[in-house]
Formats: structure tokens, sequence, C-alpha cells
């Protein structure tokens, strides 16, 4: 490998960042603003793939991701040709790949995935809205940044509605494909969606849906299987999540989610999607060990096959091995009746082989014993099952019993609980003379006495009940506080008890007085929810909130000079400029502050969400080391020119090679040495464009006069 360009284009090479699937990736810097970008270049070389088909990939990626401007796409900033070189600036990301995250953990927890979810789905959102569809949806082409930003990257095989390229090839990677893209079908965004639902599979359950020892087996489970249920390869996994991930991974796609918000919904609200777990069945031990044996030879590789191979997939012709959904679909042991019927027809089958007369022949003979002993076998197999079957019904059974004896226990505790509770309050004796002594003979001894035998009335228990005095249940004393069970979707929130009471969901608020109290739940991300509850004495009443999402905008700031602190409505970022900042949709005041510079200020229009708004104003010298006296008499800054600048009207909006002066004209402008291509703009009236260069020590004079619209 050579070493890399000092330069391409206007931008300065720093340094390499890896090899991408059409060329080198660099990390640059753009000199004019002091911008850090990355620079993916294409190189002709690539094995199996025509120069001109490669060009095409090539500008439909600058093409397809520079129409989306949303903070969870890469933004692309320029895009060019230098010497056969071809290349595309990109927005520069510091972070590491959702694939990277899977491989170092395997699992991800909920939360994270929901985060992870609600960033994916709005960025594809935002794409489908403009026709574009990803067709490689995977974890290597998902960013995540250090402040849990996340990154839909590389659009190389986007395309507006198309499935195949014009040689009738199918782009994408094999595992996270769409049963309609290996069909070669024609593609909406429910495509990115169903690759985005593999994803998912993957970061809950650790392993991917649709695995094999080679692409033909892989494609022909998209096609054909249904994966085995996450909740079915780990029972911990919550009901309602598997079946999300299950209705995402629909092999129709009417029948799986129409866009990412729908998807997302169902994600964040998972606990109460779903099937109760006690319908779900157990998968078999063996079905999942052969899924984790097929995942260790997955593939993340971008990969082109034929579109005419895969349409032939569905058409019946199926691999050799089934793999682990068709083993799933067997039931693990047969029913007792037709273990019976099996094992009685072997039984004959051994008993006649028995009857008959030895063939002299020794081959003869060795055959006959190789029969019976495989027909002992089966035996014996069978057998087993039987036995095993036998076993998991009875310990059923077992379990029923103990069961029904643990109700029926309950239900005579509470029986008697409730006389007790009834019994009637004692009451003294009528008299206290003893009874006669005949009363007091046992029904024994008066049998004994009269020959007779005398059965015991039922008069007896109630004579016993009236002389032995109840002993009265105390009364449990009055209530006089409630508690509020307060929980969260997401978990985690701030929770506000009338102002006073402090928690995190989810929070048990006790001790509260009954009436009315206000809860206040707050999260970052989140808008605040506030509720107003009545909390009755002796009783904990749940309250539960799920959070709705900020509607979040995008700052893309720059200045010349770079490097200015970005402070947004009076509070400092700790950014600095250029940088792109995630914001909350409304109206908000931008302040660009650097040493030695005036403040650039801009107050933003409503944003509304999902809305990038641009500020790059061109820095002024002043403050601090400012002489206010050449100021006021025209003077220019040391080492610097001066633009005087007018228009006729006047107030017109001046900007120079991309940034926007802080004034408008008239307006003086002290600039460093150099050419500027300068911008005038005022509603109603048509832009101007004007060349200057700047002299150091000079001043250049530029008057337009603006013709009207």
């Amino acid at each position: 490998m050579g070493t890399s360009p000092q330069k391409i284009g206007r931008y300065e090479i720093v340094g390499e960042l890896g090899k991408g699937a059409m060329g080198l990736v660099y990390k640059a810097l753009d000199p004019m603003i002091g911008r850090t970008v990355a620079m993916k270049t294409m190189r002709m070389d690539v094995h199996g793939m025509e120069s001109d088909e490669m060009l095409k990939r090539f500008q439909n990626e600058a093409r397809a991701a520079g129409v989306l401007n949303h903070a969870n796409i890469v933004t692309i900033y320029d895009a060019g040709e230098q010497d056969g070189l071809f290349y595309i600036a990109m927005e520069f990301i510091e972070g590491v790949t959702l694939h990277s995250e899977i491989t170092q953990n395997r699992v991800l927890p909920v939360e994270q995935i929901i985060d992870v979810s609600r960033q994916v789905c709005a960025g594809l959102d935002v794409a489908h809205s403009h026709g574009v569809v990803h067709r490689d949806v995977k974890p290597a082409n998902i960013m995540i940044t250090p402040d849990k930003t996340v990154k839909i990257m590389d659009f190389g095989i986007a395309k507006a509605g198309g499935g195949l390229t014009s040689a009738g090839q199918v782009l994408g990677t094999p595992n996270y494909m769409s049963p309609e893209q290996v069909k070669g079908r024609t593609l909406d965004g429910r495509s990115d969606l169903f690759s985005f639902g593999v994803i998912l599979y993957e970061m809950v359950t650790g392993e991917k849906p649709f695995t094999g020892q080679n692409v033909t087996t892989i494609i022909y489970k998209i096609v054909n299987e249904n994966p085995i249920p996450p909740r079915e390869l780990d029972v911990t996994i919550h009901p309602g999540l598997s079946a999300v991930i299950t209705r995402a991974l629909a092999k129709s796609p009417d029948e799986r989610y129409q866009n990412g918000a729908e998807l997302l919904r169902d994600l964040v609200n998972y606990k109460s999607f779903g099937a109760s777990p006690d319908t779900t069945s157990v998968m078999s031990a063996g079905a999942g060990a052969a899924a984790s044996a097929l995942n260790a030879n997955a593939s993340d590789k971008t990969v082109v096959f034929d579109s005419g191979a895969m349409q032939k997939m569905g058409s019946g012709s199926q691999p050799a091995a089934s793999g682990p959904a068709a083993a799933a679909a067997k039931p693990a042991v047969a029913p007792l009746q037709a273990i019976d019927s099996t094992v009685d027809m072997a039984r004959k089958k051994v008993a006649a082989a028995a009857k008959a007369r030895a063939p002299k022949d020794p081959k003869m003979l060795l055959m006959l014993g190789g029969g019976i002993l495989a027909v002992l076998l089966v035996i014996g197999g069978i057998g087993w099952a039987r036995h095993r079957s036998s076993q998991q019904q009875a310990a059923q059974a077992e379990q029923q019993r103990t069961e029904a004896q643990q109700r029926t226990e309950t239900q005579q505790k509470q029986q008697i609980e409730q006389q007790v509770q009834n019994a009637p309050a004692p009451t003294a004796p009528a008299s206290t003379t003893p009874p006669p002594a005949d009363a007091q003979k046992t029904p024994a001894a008066a049998a004994a006495k009269t020959g007779k035998t005398t059965t015991p009335a039922k008069t007896t228990t109630t004579q016993a009940k009236s002389t032995t005095p109840a002993t009265p249940t105390p009364a449990a004393p009055a209530a006089t506080t409630g508690e509020l069970q307060i929980t969260s979707n997401p978990a985690g929130a701030q929770v506000q008890v009338d102002s006073s009471l402090q928690g995190t969901s989810p929070f048990n608020a006790k001790s509260l007085t009954p009436g009315q109290h206000t809860v206040v739940i707050s999260k970052t991300g989140y808008q605040s929810a506030t509720r107003v509850i009545e909390v009755a004495a002796g009783k904990s009443t749940p309250l539960a909130v799920t959070l709705a999402v900020v509607p979040m905008a995008t700052l893309s700031l720059a200045s010349q000079p770079a490097g200015a602190s970005i402070l947004v409505d009076e509070k400092d970022t700790g950014k600095v400029t250029p940088a792109q900042l995630p914001i909350e949709a409304g109206e908000h005041k931008l302040i660009l502050r650097k040493q030695g510079f005036k403040d650039a200020t801009m107050n933003t229009p409503r944003l509304a969400a999902g809305q990038t708004f641009n500020f790059a104003p061109l820095l002024q010298a002043g403050k601090e080391g400012d002489n206010p006296f050449k100021r006021l008499f025209g003077g220019i800054p040391e080492g610097k020119g001066m633009a005087n600048l007018k228009t006729t009207p006047k107030g017109a909006q001046v900007s120079m090679n991309g940034f926007t002066a802080p004034n408008r004209t008239p307006a003086k402008l002290p600039l460093d040495p150099g050419s500027y291509e300068i911008t005038f703009k005022l509603d109603g009236y048509k832009p101007a464009t004007k060349s200057v260069t700047v002299e150091k020590g000079k001043t250049a004079d530029i008057q337009v006069t603006l013709e009207k619209q």
C-alpha cells in the first residue's frame, strides 16, 4: 500500500482510518472552517465490480445521504473528484459500532436496546420519508458516539424504491436481508425494518435468527423458515419483547411493522405487548444448541449475488440441513399410543425371528443376527422415550396433587378463621348448680349401664360451644396513611411528590396522608409528566407513567476562526466550533464566543423535530486587544485588511466563503489578506456576488446596486 496523499481537493489528509467497501477512508481537515471530516475515497481495483458500476454506487451514496438531514444519519458535507480519485467528505464520528458492542457484550440491556432503537427508527423514518431505502442495515453500519448518539452510516447501496442494480444483482449482507430483498423484489422502508428486526433479535438473544454453513442455507431460511422466538432461546426474555421482535421478522411486509415509529411504540411498551408467559412453549435443548452452533458461521460481509438464483429458493429447493427451526417444529416425544404400537410390532418381529429355524448359511445367520440387534436397539430407544414420558407425566401429576392439597389447606384455614370471627360473644351460665351425676356420664358409661348402644347426638358439639367462651379477635387499628407505587417507562426517572419527596422510579412513596397528591416525573431526553392522584388510607395505589420522547432538532455550528465556545440559551454547552448538537425543538438563543473576538449571537426560528439549523458566522476582532479609537475612526487592525461594503438599498445580508457576516450593509469587516467571494442578499431583490481581494493594511471598497426580483 502506498503512502497516503497529502491533500485531496481542499482537504488536508491527517491520517488513514481504514478500508471501506469501495476504497480507503481518511481522516482529513477542512482548512477553510477548521472542521475534521472523514474522507471516503473510491478505488477502482475492486474484484468483480466494473469501474462504472463502482462509480455509480459511490455517487449514489453521496446523493442518498446528502438529501438526508437528521441527527441520527451521518452528515455528507461535500463530494468531488480529483485526478480520477472520487471522494466524499462526511461527518467524522468518534465512537464504536453496534457490531463491536454486540461482539463485546453478546446480549445488551433492554434499556440500551430501546435507546438505540429509538434513534435508529427515527433515522430510518426520515430516510424512508425521502424515498431512500438503505438496503444494508446491519450492526457494522450503526455507530454509537461517546454521548450515546446513534448514527446510521454507509448509504453506498441505498436506492429510492429500488431492489436491483442495473446488472440484475442483489446487494446486501446475507444474515440481515429481508425475504423480498433476496428475491430481487421492489423494496420499500419495511425491508430496512426487517433488517433492524434481525439486529434486535441479535441484541436480545446474542444469536442471529438466520444462520447456516453457506449463503444458500441462510437465504433459504430467510425465505422459508420462521426463526425460533427469542423467549424460547432464553426464558428470561420478556414475552412481550419476544412478540415485538417476532412481528418485526414477519415474512410478508404487510404483516410486519410499517414504519419505525410503530415499531418503537411497541418496543417501549413491550411489557404490555404480546401473549402471557404461561402460553409460551419451551424449545428443546437440542434446537438451542443447533442454533448456537450455526451462529458461529455467520458472516457480516456485504455480498453481491444473482437475483435469479434467489428467486428459485422459494420454489421448494431445500438445503439438506433443515436447521434448528425445523428441529424445533417436530415434537420431542411421540404420543404414548404410537410408542406402544411400535413396541408391540417390534416385539412380534423379534419373537417370529426367534421361532424361525436358523439358516445354515453363515452369511444369512449374520444378517439375521444384525437385524435382530437393530430391532432390539429400536425397542430400547423407544422404551427409553416411553420411560421418559412416563416420568414427565408422573412429575406433572405429583405437582397437581401438591397444588390441590395446598388449595384445600388454604380453604380450611380460611373457614376456621371465619368461624372464629363469627362466633357469638360469651354469655354467663344460667345456673351455677352442678349438673346431675347422670348428666356427667359419658355416652360409653351410659351404654354400659343400660346395655344399649348410644349414638352421640349432634347437640354435643353445640353444648361444647355454648359452654366454652370464644376468644374475640381484637380489631385491627384503623390505617391513617396510604402509599403510592410509582413506575415509569423508561425506568430511572426522577420522582417528586408534593415538591418534597424525591426518588428514582420505580419508587414507593409511603406514609402519605389520605387525599390528593401531585407527582412530577422527569428524565433527560423526555418530556416531564405531572399527575394528580388520590391516595386512600390503608391502600397502596399504583401509578404508571409513560414519558414522551422530547422532539429533537440539530444545530450545525461553525465559525471563522474555529474554536469558539458554544452557548445555548445562555448556558455553556462545553463544545466548540465546528460541532453538531442535538437540541429540543423550539426557539433558542445561540452565542459563539472566542477570546479576542466579539460574540456572534443568533436567535433561531422555532425549530421542528428533525430539522437542522446552520449558523456559521465570521467572527469580528473586538473586546480584548481592540483599540476603540481605531474602531471609531476606521482604523485597520494589525495584520489585516478592511472590506468596506455598501449596497443600494441598505440592509443586505453579507456572506463570504460559506460564512455569514454579523452586520448588514453598510458594514466594515476586518479580514485576513486574501481573495473572497462576497454574496449580498435582501428580500425582494436578486442576490449579487462580487469578487474582492483584500490586502494587508488596505481598505477594499465595494458598492453594489441590487436589482428587484
